[in-house]
């Protein structure tokens, strides 16, 4: 049991960090694009996470 645990926790903490060394890529569609273009996109698709989640990565990114 305790072996199920480690291998468990082991495998949970590798997760997490390889989660970290995925890279964004800004699409060529939004490289051109300012920062209230960006805001105004992320807000108009609030309800839509998943939309919304590309237009704050690359507002980030161009920070």
């Amino acid at each position: 049991m305790n072996r199920q645990k480690l291998i468990l926790l082991s495998f949970l903490f590798s997760y997490s960090l390889f989660a970290q060394i995925k890279k964004f890529v800004v699409p060529d569609s939004l490289k051109n694009k300012n920062y209230d273009y960006l805001d105004n996109q992320m807000y108009e698709l609030r309800k839509d996470s998943a939309k919304a989640a590309v237009y704050l990565y690359t507002y980030l990114y161009k920070a």
